[in-house]
């Protein structure tokens, strides 16, 4: 896993035509450990056709046409805590944010990340209008 978030890591944009379970198995072949569960859209870069979540095991939840990806991005949040996955190194900083101020989930080790603590310093900041 790389530690710098790269786009590749999260989604993965298969053009149409293209068999979804090679563009799977290229990933798991090139991978040098676990594979996490990403993002996998069909279409171009302007037109995306359809979204689905493939989970580490290479099982696909396909998502209903049109649905925005906004929606792809909820189930994989949500697929990662359903499964006890590892966040993908490069975006964990992300999810766990995510994770924490929009969904509400505790951290899964609250003495390594300060996001909380530094979120409520902030959010406590008064302001002299004087």
């Amino acid at each position: 896993m790389n530690p710098i978030a790269i786009p590749d890591d999260f989604v993965e944009l298969v053009r149409e035509g293209r068999s979804l379970q090679q563009s799977m198995d290229l990933r798991r072949e090139h991978s040098l450990g676990a594979v996490q569960p990403y993002i996998l859209a069909t279409g171009t870069a302007k037109k995306i056709e359809s979204l689905s979540v493939v989970l580490g095991d290479s099982h696909i939840i396909k998502l209903p046409r049109g649905c925005l990806p906004l929606r792809a991005v909820d189930v994989l949040i949500k697929a990662h805590w359903a499964l006890s996955s590892h966040f993908c190194l490069g975006w964990k900083n992300t999810f766990r944010f995510l994770s924490t101020h929009i969904y509400k989930l505790p951290l899964e080790n609250e003495r390594l990340s300060t996001f909380t603590a530094e979120y409520k310093k902030l959010m406590s900041i008064e302001v002299d209008k004087s």
